[in-house]
């Protein structure tokens, strides 16, 4: 077993052979880690690991991944674990932790989760339209009244108001 600390102080006590689709990770191990010593994962909170390892634990008997030469030369019903395709899919409506596993699976060095998360952020956004887009990845148009740009014009007009009237 060995012990990873998420950046929310989460511990997470894990079988060396699940972390084998982290090639970061896998050198670390590599390093003859005792029990008692953590891997700390600076950049990656606790429930998104914790993403990660459901998805590390669906390829765990299977051979080590290598990613295709050129996506657009594969077949994603042949190519693709549709199990591991749906996992991924429960958090395409929160852009936030599909961002944060995107994050996570370059921090990590998983080619696997990295072409899956691209795969499922990919058909999430091909049937989209513009609005489930920009809340998704979180940007907007010019001429969006976001909450913090009115807040921001208030807060603006004020002290310009409060400055103008002091003159």
């Amino acid at each position: 077993m060995f012990r990873l600390r998420a950046n929310d102080d989460e511990l997470f006590e894990v079988e060396g052979s699940l972390l084998k689709e982290s090639k970061v990770l896998t050198s670390i191990l590599e390093m003859n880690l005792t029990l008692e010593d953590e891997i700390p994962l600076t950049n990656i909170d606790g429930p998104t690991f914790r993403i990660v390892l459901d998805f590390f634990k669906l390829f765990v008997d299977d051979s080590s991944y290598e990613p295709p030469f050129h996506a657009a030369c594969i077949k994603p019903s042949t190519f693709f674990k549709q199990e591991a395709i749906d996992l991924l899919t429960t958090y395409t409506t929160y852009g936030e932790t599909m961002a944060a596993i995107a994050s996570a699976s370059s921090y990590l060095d998983s080619p696997r989760l990295m072409d899956y998360t691209a795969y499922v952020i990919a058909t999430m956004a091909k049937d989209a339209d513009l609005e489930t887009l920009q809340i998704f990845f979180d940007v907007y148009g010019a001429g969006h009244d976001s909450d913090n740009s009115s807040e921001d014009s208030e807060v603006n007009g004020n002290e310009e108001a409060g400055e103008s009237s002091q003159t």
